[in-house]
Order: structure tokens, then sequence, then C-alpha cells
């Protein structure tokens, strides 16, 4: 790939030709502002668009490295952002009339964290209303389109992010993820996705919709590109009470480890085999044929409590969600989009009881997710069971569900998870791999993660998209 050709760079390839002074940032900058005015049309990725500010920072970065204080291997290079994460001088608009437009007054802490290492913010990324859905659908910015075929759904709630990525219309992303939220759109788009531990990255500056579950995690087009941009936000910060102090360690200088004897549990049983497509599955056993190879051990192994876990994790993500919205949902429900209004009025009848009991089983969750990854170092399963449906409207409560199935359970007791492609079903549509960890060793997931995909060819396909 030349620096003529940067249709398709991933952010490492961006990276290398800017600090090699073969492309300037001023330069990239305006090809990638060019293929968002060419291809946002058909993908409906951005609902903002920073361009001056964009070629401001492209300008200075440029000046910078051109004095020799290169930054390392975000400078220079682009970024998006999620619509319920804070850009100084953007809108945070959440897809929802009742945030309306205000203007974010500062950048949210890992919004500032990518900037201070050189990352140019292009613009704000569509987000299904108030992240409550996986369909990436607003009554403000209507819905965003998968780029392998505009007429299926790309998966939510961080649905702009993982199209920007796949459609080649940004280096990066930022989603959140609450049940899944990065890691199943990266999966319906084709790209990598990370979730960290729960506490890792900051989410001061990010709209809460559950508390407890809420992560900010990253989107690239390889493995390299999301533990780059992790490895820079990560961190403690005291603006978010539930921000980690375990010290974060260099995970990009692990990357390249030798993954030959790392020990793998797949995951198996009803809950993970009884709604699971049959691409998806046999995919999912070609993914765990190629690990083997690279000396991965893999071993079947079941999660008694997977089918609680993903219940209580719902309980407590839609009580935690009404109670950010009380005032709204009971003086202007109007304002709400029916999906979210329907979903935040039915919280109204989870007890107190039911919230306490499904903390109660987060705790017991943990505690049986602590004994399997003492048998092994990590956990496998295929990011989603279903493969995305029509972006027709037609999307049934049971399938929105079903397409967290995988994700929510670890979501809940606030596991570091990594989704991979890892293949495509008849219909050209892509398939994920899901690889859950320990709390804090990112490094791992990441690893195996970065040895499986250089020893597949996923992650070098393009969707169709004319350039």
């Amino acid at each position: 790939m030349s620096a003529s050709e940067p249709d398709w760079l991933d952010l490492t390839m961006a990276s290398g030709l800017i600090a090699r002074r073969e492309l300037t940032a001023t330069r990239l900058v305006e090809l990638m502002l060019a293929r968002i005015e060419r291809l946002n049309p058909k993908v409906n990725a951005y609902v903002t668009v920073l361009a001056e500010a964009a070629r401001a920072q492209a300008s200075a970065a440029d000046a910078e490295i051109a004095r020799g204080r290169w930054r390392g291997p975000l400078h220079g290079v682009t970024l998006a952002v999620k619509d319920i994460i804070d850009v100084a001088g953007a809108p945070t608009t959440g897809g929802s009339r009742t945030l309306g437009r205000s203007i974010a007054p500062r950048d949210a802490t890992c919004v500032a964290r990518l900037r201070a290492a050189g990352a140019i913010v292009l613009g704000k990324l569509h987000t299904h209303e108030l992240a409550g859905g996986a369909t990436s659908e607003s009554e403000l910015y209507g819905r965003a389109r998968n780029p392998w075929n505009t007429d299926y759904i790309p998966g939510g709630s961080s649905g702009g992010s993982a199209v920007a990525t796949a459609a080649g219309l940004t280096h990066g992303a930022l989603g959140t993820d609450t049940g899944g939220s990065v890691r199943m759109p990266a999966a319906f788009c084709g790209v990598a996705g990370l979730k960290g531990t729960f506490g890792r990255v900051s989410r001061s500056g990010v709209l809460t919709r559950s508390w407890t579950m809420d992560h900010v995690g990253s989107l690239g087009r390889r493995v390299r590109d999301v533990a780059l941009l992790f490895q820079e936000m990560a961190g403690h910060d005291p603006g978010d009470p539930y921000s980690s102090r375990r010290k974060m360690p260099n995970i990009i200088e692990r990357l390249n480890e030798n993954i030959r004897g790392v020990r793998a549990g797949a995951l198996t049983g009803a809950f993970f085999e009884s709604q699971l497509d049959p691409q998806i599955g046999a995919a999912f056993e070609r993914a765990v044929q190629t690990l083997g190879p690279l000396g991965v051990k893999t071993k079947a192994v079941t999660f008694e409590l997977a089918d609680a876990s993903h219940a209580a994790g719902t309980i407590i993500t839609i009580a935690e969600a009404a109670s950010t919205q009380d005032e709204v949902i009971r003086t202007k429900p109007e304002e709400f989009g029916a999906d979210i209004r329907k979903q935040l009025q039915t919280a109204e009848f989870i007890s107190a009881r039911q919230y306490l009991r499904a903390l109660r089983i987060r705790l017991l969750v943990q505690q049986q997710l602590e004994g399997l990854l003492r048998e092994v170092d990590v956990l496998l399963t295929p990011t989603t069971p279903a493969l995305p449906t029509r972006s027709d409207g037609k999307t049934t409560p049971e399938s929105l569900m079903l397409f967290a199935r995988n994700t929510r359970p670890f979501s809940m007791p606030g596991l570091p998870a990594l989704s991979v492609p890892a293949g495509f079903s008849a219909e050209g549509l892509p398939i994920g791999l899901q690889i859950i960890g320990r709390p804090f060793d990112e490094a791992t997931i990441l690893r195996v993660g970065h040895a499986y995909e250089l020893a597949t060819p996923w992650h070098t396909m393009n969707p169709p998209l004319a350039n």
C-alpha cells in the first residue's frame, strides 16, 4: 500500500507513512474528508464532520513532525468518536432529541489523551439513541448502514464507529460497550473491537447509560490498531469515580509474543449452542482449529451462570439507564424514539429487590469466571450467535436480545473482551470471534487476537464500496 493508494490504509499503515515522511497529516486528512463526503451518504456513519478543526490539527501535526517532534504512532492519524463522547467544540446529541445540540466545552478524558498522542479528530459518529440498541438508528439521524451490504444493520449501539472504520472513513474509532456495543458492531462490520476491563478507561465526559457496566472501547481495522488506541486511553482518572488505579502495562511491546502454550476454553453448553447460526458455528470451529497450530491448547468448558449473567446484566443496564433519564421519561416521554421510550418505561417495573438480586448474581458470576480463568488463560465464543438482520425496521425484540447473548455475560462482570474478524456468511456478511480474558489482562487477549489475525485473511478484505 502506497501513499498514492490511501483508501484502505489502516491506522498502523497510515502511522508508518507519516513517520517516514511519505505522507503528511494534511494530505491524509484531505483524502479522508473527500472520502467521507463521497461515501458517508451511503452508510450514514458520521453525524458531525469537524473538517476545519481536523485541518488545523493536521497542520499543527505536520509542523511538529517537521521539527523532529514526532509524538508516536498516533501522531497525524485520524480518529472519529461515538456521539455520546464529548469532543470540545462539537455537539453531543446521543442521537436523541432529549439532549439538544449543546456544544461540549471540553474533550472527554479518553479523547483528550488521544489528542495528546497526536490523533486528529475527524468528527462524531452515529449511535443508536442514547446508546440503547443494537441497530444504530435514531429519529435524529436515521439508520447507520452496514458497508458490506447496506440493506443490513451494522449492529449497535456503536454502529457508526464500526461502519466508519470498516468503510475506510477513519483510521480508528471510539465506541462504548455496556452489553456488547463495541464487539457486536465490530463483528457485524468485519473489524476489530476491544472492550477493556471495567475501570481501565475513564468515562469522564461520556454520557452514562449504566454506571456499573459502561466501558469506553476502541475499534480498528487491525488488532494492533485497537491496542494502540487502548494503550493511550487507559489509566487512572480522578474525574471518573470508577476509574481503576491499576498500573497499565505496555501492551504494544507484548503484542508479538509467541502464544504457544496459551490455554483457551471454548465455551459450550445450551446457552452458547441452542440458538447458534450454523454458519457462525462452523466459522467458530475453524477459528479454534486455526489457533491449534499456533500453539494454543483448547478444551471445551462450561459457564453454568451464563444465562443468569445475561439476564442480570439486562436488568442492571435497563434499571440504571432509566434512572439517568428518570425526569425526562416521566415529563416528556414523547421526546424519545419509540424503542427507547418503551425500554425506559418498562424499567419502571423493575423493583429494587430485582435490581439488588441482579447485583448479587454479579458476584456469583465473577466468582465462577475467576474459577474458569484459573483453568484457562482465555475464553472463546462467537462474538454473536446470529448474523445481522436486514435494515427494514422489522428487527424483533427477541433478535435484539440474541445479538448480545454472547457479549453481555462478560460485560456484566467487567472482563476484557476482543472481537476479531473470523469469516463470512454465504451472503457475504462478516462473522466475529470473541476472546475473553482475566481482569486487567488485556495483553493476553490482544496477543491471541493478533496471532489469529496474522494466520487468517479476513482482516485484509474490504467491503464492496466504490472508492
